[in-house]
């Protein structure tokens, strides 16, 4: 997990999570890879109509980035303060519509899956 190692290197880390969902009666498997990114810039993919409460997570997310370039911490005036990440008590910002917040990290089976495999593999590599 990049970001423990990063936390125990003394470096400040800030997770977060991505919820926004496009509204469809199909859509199933939560936000894709780099949705965030539509967001962050405000913009939009043509032909797909924009969900109540884009702009002000648009507002939201786009503080949030300014506010980490700005200062190293994704911190903005008027936003309730994202945590830096603790492995003690593990919290993140989670972006969704109609609004955002600090909450705890749940436990992800299937990520925790995915990373011992990547782990596993990137041994074997490194190993030969």
């Amino acid at each position: 997990m990049q970001h423990a190692v990063h936390v125990a290197a003394g470096h400040p880390t800030y997770r977060y999570h991505y919820r926004s969902v496009p509204k469809s009666p199909t859509q199933t498997a939560g936000a894709f890879h780099s949705a965030e990114v539509l967001n962050v810039f405000g913009t939009r993919l043509p032909l797909v109509p924009s969900p109540k409460g884009t702009g002000e997570l648009d507002a939201h997310m786009g503080d949030r980035w300014v506010g980490f370039a700005r200062t190293g911490k994704p911190n903005h005036a008027g936003r309730e303060v994202w945590p830096a990440y603790d492995p003690a008590n593990p919290r993140h910002m989670v972006f969704d519509r109609p609004t955002s917040s600090p909450q705890a990290c749940p436990s992800q089976p299937g990520l925790d899956v995915m990373r011992e495999r990547v782990l596993y593999l990137s041994e074997l590599v490194t190993d030969t």
